[in-house]
């Protein structure tokens, strides 16, 4: 946060200077934009350390699990008294040895060795982990904070380098807003007037009956009194 600190110290002495520092200056606070953006894509899009991972995966195997174990008629095949009720008699467990285990049968049986499996797997891809996801919230707060702070700065110095003479075009998301917000005032100003137009031709078309005065405003009463 200092440096930001600085550099708007910086862009407030460079208005007072000459068109070159100005210039700078504005540079300096667009190269801060790009890498407080670029640092807000990265935290952003970095992959979980290994230890949301395992959270991760004890959830999503305890849900496949309980599917599995509601769509499976296997544990009622094991347990019945009896194979005569099944169509093929005697096969308990419809496997062969060389079928793979179902991936939904590990996670009901065994759901520790299928966590360490997806961990021992995402640990083997060696992917740079970026912060903790219950840190993450406040970091990308921070950084979109500061980012506002700069880019508020920016177009200020933009605007005062313009009045100083000094022309530098708007940063294209800061023209793309001015021209929305223009456009939306221009608009209302035409519903606007558009609206009184249309309200003096009905009045036109309509003329309301002037009010009669009471006599004794036009002082009709009075005079007929002393008269």
């Amino acid at each position: 946060m200092s440096t930001i600190v600085d550099a708007l110290k910086t862009a407030a002495k460079a208005v007072t200077k000459g068109s070159k520092e100005i210039t700078s200056a504005v540079a300096d606070l667009r190269r801060q934009l790009a890498e407080k953006q670029a640092q807000l894509r990265a935290l952003q899009r970095a992959p979980l350390p290994i230890d949301d991972v395992r959270v991760l995966a004890r959830k999503e195997i305890a849900r496949i699990g309980e599917l599995y174990l509601r769509d499976t008629d296997l544990v009622y095949r094991l347990t019945a008294p009896s194979v005569d009720v099944f169509e093929n008699r005697g096969a308990r467990i419809r496997l062969i040895p060389s079928d793979p285990v179902p991936w939904g049968l590990l996670c009901a049986g065994d759901p520790a060795r299928a966590e360490e499996l997806v961990v021992a797997l995402v640990e083997r891809a060696g992917l740079d982990a970026g912060a903790p996801a219950a840190e993450r919230p406040a970091l990308i707060e921070k950084l979109k904070a500061e980012l506002t702070e700069i880019g508020q700065a920016e177009e200020q110095l933009v605007d005062q380098a313009a009045e100083a003479g000094v022309t530098i075009e708007h940063r294209p998301d800061v023209a793309r807003r001015r021209a929305e917000r223009a456009a939306r005032e221009q608009a209302r100003q035409t519903e606007i007037a558009e609206r009184e137009e249309r309200q003096r031709a009905l009045d036109k078309r309509h003329p309301q009956p002037r009010a009669a005065q009471s006599s004794y405003v036009t002082g009709e009463q009075g005079r007929d009194k002393f008269a």
